[in-house]
């Protein structure tokens, strides 16, 4: 994995979590880095778990204001 990032001209941070302590890769962990797409992901499984529940509805809409959003870092 290293070797694969430390080729490029970017600056990458991973961090892969084992079942064991000695299976833990942290690589740059101790920058901070915006999660972007990945957060997607995160919102899509809680929306779809709240579906589940009975919370929320696959086609309903939910408002984001503008006083609820992180300005930029």
């Amino acid at each position: 994995m290293e070797r694969i990032i430390f080729t490029h001209k970017a600056t990458f941070g991973v961090a892969i979590m084992g079942t064991k302590r000695e299976g833990t890769l942290l690589i740059n962990s101790d920058m901070h880095f915006p999660m972007q797409s990945v957060f997607k992901f995160t919102i899509a499984l809680v929306v779809l778990s709240e579906v589940d529940k009975g919370t929320l509805c696959l086609d309903q809409k939910i408002g984001i204001e503008e006083s609820e959003l992180l300005p930029d870092l």
